[in-house]
């Protein structure tokens, strides 16, 4: 799965591992502030006489002496006045005053796209319209850098939904109701519910394991037995010693089967188990151990250091086996009785495996659904072999092997419920996490330092995301707009097969199943239907819920919920859907390789990436460059593994395989060396398949737009002179402006400052523009020029 938003997250990681080898004692004091990194990177080109002065009141030619900056070329039938035929909505005034906010008139475009729309404070007047000058950016459409435009985006979508959840107004549907007050129940927790929880808690441990050993003074080993703990612990909704669930058949994902992970641990890395530098940071576990103990103990009771010690060396054991087995595929397919016959001939683990499915099973009445003859998929076989004897050798120990067992499986479940214990919990967490390394603000409800409400809405949203969508969607999406989405997808995916049809680096059988696989993609757009149309339907698929008053309660019976619907897929047909696997108002964009489905959320249809009221040429750069990131990957390197149904096939030949690589290489060579007049950076390593995306995707929306506008729309105010292509790609880049609202005009050509991030941001900006065959006709630039130069790579 493609994930549009993590795109920059992991540039900007890369760019930071670099710009560490090169300044290692500035990224260690900055380390935890990235975007506030700076790096002198030199001055940019001059400009050139290509470009006049835009005045306040009109466009105007200036004079030989006057600086040579943006605005408009001499000669004005080059471009031509589209005053007469101006958008005077609501939404293109608001639109306009923040693309004019950022505009830097002192940049040329033809030499930095990403500083000409993005590092100036512009006070400019159209020329029928000489009276409003931009002064600040308009708060509702919040015209930011696409790395920060999801952030925003995201708070207004919670702002949003935190009004729904809040509303009294009544609703038909009950599966809202149960939201409404689920959040409700959320807001009401706190320090007064935290006794309650810690209480809940223990009748947790004692249905499980009969009571923690390690608080349970008089523990009953006789009564413990590892595999119905095991049982009670899945049916309960939490792992230990090993991971299951239900997925997708990786042979055949129209398909579900068991799937068998590797082991639960509590530190983040196998390695931490036994590395010598991670010392400390085992000694900082053991001692929450002990402190989480004591506190659940009470009366400042201390803890059997013994206890503590053979659990923490149990879990080291199964994260060395962990770290030995490592397998190079997670797919081995095979049968429940071939797994036991191969790797858990002689254990106890073997003889239980099948009975252990069957009890959690029974819980939706599937446990007869499973037999000896089922196939399972193992991720790691290795593993299993050598926990399947680690544990035959502790259950020998009888009693203290028991308790060893027992403390451990304790832990597991204690440990994912520290936050809602109380605030000594939470100290005892964060205590532990600095000695870790990481520094987490842990607020009241064990969240991120964020407001109690929106912890809420996010955790609502996440639980029953239908339910909550279904309420987005009613208040925020008029019914047009996803048919609206979907035309520009239509173009968008055509002019795709546009592309594909006439590309030279895929060879004739390549190129065939690359259009086969296009033609067959799923679109998810928005939102299922059903969700508005069929409030019955939505209402009977969360009506195993019941809500208790208690924010705790709810947690778990959610966890039990989303169990019961992951088990009920086991044997079940999938369609190459996922209606019921996500929640409308996320604010991403997918590719889903295993079923060929590229996903628009509902969360994105909105400013600045969509609105009904906003010229197409917006749209287009917005919703539709998203759409057209993602499509990308149905046709490289990776979505060449897959056919139109998601399912496994050989991928490309050699032949393809090598013309791609040399594309990539030569992608490559040209983010290192740009500018060419100096190396800001010795090289960036994002994907290759994002490499590709970000200067195919923007080649894909103007045509697309192109191919459906044969008569130009209506100009922004402010923006008369630009024409629909010109403001098509000043969108585009403006998506990726800075997020602050402060001046840095002509900082990227004196001041010597840039920070990282603007780095990558500018990186995704300039060059796909720079690869656009058409960039200098439409901006009428000089092919010696920086961004409409002849030296592209021809995709």
């Amino acid at each position: 799965m493609a994930d549009f938003g993590e795109i920059i997250d992991k540039f900007i990681a890369i760019l930071l591992a670099i710009f560490e080898a090169l300044s290692p004692d500035l990224v260690s004091r900055n380390v935890n502030s990235v975007e506030n990194s700076f790096s002198g990177f030199g001055d940019f080109p001059s400009t050139t006489a290509r470009w006049t002065t835009f005045t306040t009141s009109t466009f105007s030619s200036s004079s030989t002496e006057a600086p040579l900056t943006f605005v408009a070329l001499l000669n004005g039938t080059r471009f031509p006045d589209f005053s007469a035929n101006v958008c005077q909505s609501d939404f293109c005034r608001d639109y306009a005053d923040s693309a004019t906010f950022t505009l830097n008139t002192d940049v040329d475009p033809c030499d930095d796209f990403y500083a000409f729309a993005c590092t100036g404070t512009s006070k400019i007047t159209s020329s029928d319209d000489r009276r409003e000058n931009v002064d600040q950016r308009p708060a509702e459409t919040g015209r930011n850098g696409l790395s920060s435009v999801p952030t925003q985006l995201r708070n207004r979508t919670f702002t949003r939904l935190r009004g729904l959840l809040e509303s009294n107004a009544p609703t038909e549907s009950q599966s809202a109701s149960k939201a409404r007050q689920i959040y409700k129940a959320c807001l009401n927790s706190g320090p007064g519910s935290e006794p309650a929880n810690v209480d809940s808690l223990r009748l947790i441990l004692s249905q499980v394991i009969g009571g923690w050993p390690l608080i349970t003074p008089t523990w009953n080993a006789s009564a413990f037995d590892l595999y119905r703990s095991l049982a009670t612990a899945k049916s309960l909704g939490f792992d230990a010693l090993f991971q299951w669930g239900v997925a997708e058949n990786p042979d055949d994902p129209s398909r579900n089967t068991i799937n068998l992970g590797e082991a639960v641990l509590g530190l983040a890395s196998p390695d931490f188990y036994n590395s010598d530098s991670a010392a400390s940071i085992r000694q900082a576990y053991r001692e929450l151990i002990g402190n989480v103990a004591s506190l659940l103990v009470g009366d400042n009771s201390t803890v059997n250091t013994l206890d503590v010690r053979d659990l923490v060396d149990l879990e080291t054991k199964l994260a060395n086996e962990t770290s030995i087995a490592v397998n190079s595929t997670t797919k081995n397919l095979m049968s429940i009785s071939a797994f036991i016959r191969q790797y858990e001939p002689t254990s106890r683990l073997g003889r239980e495996l099948l009975n252990l499915f069957k009890t959690v099973l029974k819980g939706v009445r599937l446990d007869n659904s499973l037999t000896g003859s089922s196939v399972i998929n193992v991720e790691n076989p290795t593993f299993f072999q050598l926990l399947g004897s680690q544990l035959g050798t502790v259950e020998r120990l009888g009693v203290d092997g028991k308790r060893v067992l027992a403390n451990y499986i304790g832990w597991n479940i204690v440990f994912t419920q520290l936050p809602l214990l109380g605030s000594a919990y939470r100290r005892a967490l964060q205590t532990f996490a600095t000695s870790a390394g990481v520094i987490v603000e842990l607020d009241g409800t064990g969240g991120l330092g964020k407001p109690k409400w929106q912890e809420c809405v996010e955790f609502v949203n996440g639980k029953m995301g239908n339910a909550v969508g279904a309420l987005y969607v009613r208040e925020f999406v008029p019914p047009e707009a996803k048919a609206k989405v979907m035309d520009i997808i239509a173009m968008v995916k055509n002019a795709a097969l546009q592309y594909v049809t006439g590309a030279t680096w895929l060879d004739l059988p390549d190129k065939t199943a690359a259009i086969e696989k296009l033609q067959a993609v799923v679109d998810y757009v928005g939102y299922p239907d059903f969700i508005v149309d069929n409030i019955t339907l939505l209402d009977a698929y969360y009506d195993e819920i019941s809500v208790a008053d208690s924010h705790f309660d709810n947690m778990q019976k959610l966890s039990r919920f989303a169990l019961h619907q992951q088990l009920r897929k086991l044997g079940g047909q999938n369609g190459r859907n996922i209606d019921n696997d996500t929640s409308p108002a996320t604010v991403n964009a997918f590719y889903y390789y295993d079923k060929n489905l590229i996903a628009l959320f509902a969360g994105l249809m909105q400013q600045p990436f969509f609105n009904m009221d906003a010229p197409d040429y917006v749209n287009y750069a917005g919703i539709g460059y998203l759409y057209a990131h993602e499509v990308t990957y149905v046709f490289q390197e990776k979505g060449s593994k897959s056919n139109g149904s998601g399912l496994p096939v050989a991928g490309w030949s050699a032949t393809t395989l090598n013309a791609y690589r040399a594309l990539v290489n030569s992608l490559r060579s040209q983010y290192r060396t740009f500018p060419p007049t100096r190396t800001l950076l010795p090289t960036v390593s994002p994907e290759d398949s994002d490499l590709v995306a970000d200067n195919l995707a923007l080649q894909f929306v103007l045509t697309a737009y192109r191919s459906n506008h044969t008569t130009p729309e209506q100009a922004l105010p402010k923006l008369e002179q630009f024409s629909a292509d010109m403001q098509l790609l000043l969108s585009f880049a403006h998506n990726w402006c800075e997020a602050s609202a402060e001046s840095t005009k002509g900082s990227l050509r004196s001041s010597a400052s840039l920070s990282l991030q603007t780095y990558s941001k500018r990186l995704r900006v300039d060059i796909p523009l720079v690869n656009l065959p058409d960039f200098s006709d439409i901006y009428k630039c000089d092919l010696n020029s920086q961004i409409g130069s002849s030296r592209k790579v021809l995709l």
